[in-house]
């Protein structure tokens, strides 16, 4: 009924989120077991220094060209997290973003995203993202575990850091 219909909308989004964990486990695992070696801080250890300061996540789309102009306004006001697909666009614009995050595992998101931009800026990313983005990145990196996936809720890999709801 449609009384049911939040209900129905959180089953589903927990069915696709577990059937992609459990469709692509084998190559998260991989990843997971080369970035756990590679990262060089907690990303969750941002959390007390970055909650006193506003934080513009920026996505890729038409919402980002739309509102570009407002992104250069309010840099040195925020804190910018980019997402890789944000970061080239973020560039041409003269706008350094402050933060990268990297969430996808496909073995081409770094060459595709970041690849050659020589960005020395801290790059946070899922356990589970492409380990090219922790193995090439130049700056620092920093590593979340994600919720839900076994290996990044399982100490003492994780050494007891908060997950993060993905």
């Amino acid at each position: 009924s449609e009384s049911m219909t939040d209900l129905k909308v959180l089953l589903e989004a927990y069915s696709h989120q577990s059937l992609s964990i459990r469709r692509n486990s084998d190559h998260l695992a991989e990843n997971f077991s080369q970035n756990i070696h590679r990262a060089d801080f907690a990303a969750t250890s941002l959390n007390k220094k970055l909650c006193q300061i506003p934080l513009i996540l920026v996505a890729a789309g038409p919402s980002l060209d739309k509102n570009m102009h407002l992104i250069q306004k309010v840099q040195s006001y925020a804190i910018i997290l980019a997402v890789g697909r944000a970061v080239k666009p973020l560039l041409a614009a003269g706008v350094m973003p402050d933060l990268v995050i990297i969430t996808d595992g496909q073995h081409f998101v770094y060459g595709n995203q970041l690849e050659g931009l020589g960005l020395e800026i801290p790059l946070i990313g899922l356990s589970t993202c492409d380990p090219k983005a922790f193995k090439r990145h130049q700056g620092l990196r920093g590593i979340a575990f994600q919720e839900g996936f076994d290996l990044a809720e399982r100490p003492p890999l994780n050494a007891g850091v908060t997950t993060t709801k993905t």
